[in-house]
């Protein structure tokens, strides 16, 4: 990847973006629709926190930092971040919500360097708040498309597509298709109950109900198994590292790692981000 590139679906689609090119030298992607025309659930689960906003925000901080962290409970039974999202702006909320990490993780982990340390959600704020979008949801519709799909899925697919020697092409970011989508009301693209809905009216006449009603299904590996599992040994040689030491508090990954073999905290995105850190600096970093 040429740098510490911590999105693990790189892993799945560097093996599909192999055996397209065994058959083809070009491919066809569908990435962008779901920044475009509200794909992802997390969009959905906004609007359904937003019907829960009645509530005072006072009574929602206080009830949010109360409620236990439990994520071995059933997800509707996870309320602590959501109690904690009511407490917040909407865009704050958000922000929050597709966060592997928040800014109090942040800091409490990277105590050596607090310092040098910059509000994770700043460049977040700045797009939203420069958005041209009237509506909440149209706003960070426009963020994710400018920071989430080019700094991470874009560059994960041109990176491991170009590794096979394989031509991927976005149709659904042709410029007059995110023109058109962003011109229209985000009733249009999705409510609580469905995302993509002017995608899947347009598409059901050539692929079928039966493709359209699909549940969505990412590039996702097993990754809080496996760090508990067969790369156990090479994550806590990361985590004892000489980098992770000069960079993170020892004593937050020693228990971070205590509760994600327990399982009482899925503490796999942090772990594996310290993990490809150390790959990163062991291949092309300077000597410990």
């Amino acid at each position: 990847m040429d740098l510490p590139f911590s999105d693990s679906s790189a892993w799945p689609t560097l093996l599909v973006c192999g055996a397209a090119r065994r058959h083809v030298t070009v491919a066809l992607s569908g990435d962008g629709g779901d920044e475009t025309f509200g794909g992802y659930r997390r969009y959905r689960y906004d609007l359904m926190e937003s019907r829960l906003r009645f509530a005072p925000s006072s009574f929602c901080r206080l009830a949010g930092r109360l409620y236990p962290k439990v994520d071995w409970l059933p997800r509707p039974m996870r309320l602590k971040r959501t109690l904690q999202n009511l407490g917040l702006p909407r865009e704050e909320a958000y922000f929050r919500s597709v966060s592997a990490l928040l800014p109090e993780e942040v800091r409490l982990l990277c105590a050596p360097i607090r310092d040098g340390l910059r509000d994770p959600f700043e460049d977040l704020r700045l797009l939203y708040h420069d958005s041209k979008a009237t509506t909440h949801m149209d706003r960070i519709l426009d963020v994710d498309l400018k920071s989430y799909l080019t700094g991470d899925i874009l560059t994960k697919v041109d990176r491991c597509s170009m590794a096979k020697s394989l031509e991927v092409r976005s149709p659904l970011l042709d410029k007059k298709i995110v023109e058109f989508a962003a011109s229209m009301p985000s009733s249009y693209k999705l409510d609580v109950r469905s995302g993509k809905k002017l995608l899947r009216a347009a598409f059901e006449p050539w692929l079928g109900r039966e493709w359209m009603e699909r549940p969505k299904q990412g590039f996702s590996i097993p990754l809080a198994d496996w760090l508990r599992g067969p790369l156990k040994r090479r994550r806590e040689e990361a985590v004892n590292g000489s980098l992770a030491r000069e960079l993170f508090d020892a004593r937050v990954l020693e228990r971070w790692s205590r509760e994600h073999d327990s399982g009482v905290r899925d503490r796999s995105e942090a772990l594996w981000a310290v993990l490809v850190l150390d790959l990163w600096q062991e291949r092309w970093g300077r000597s410990p």
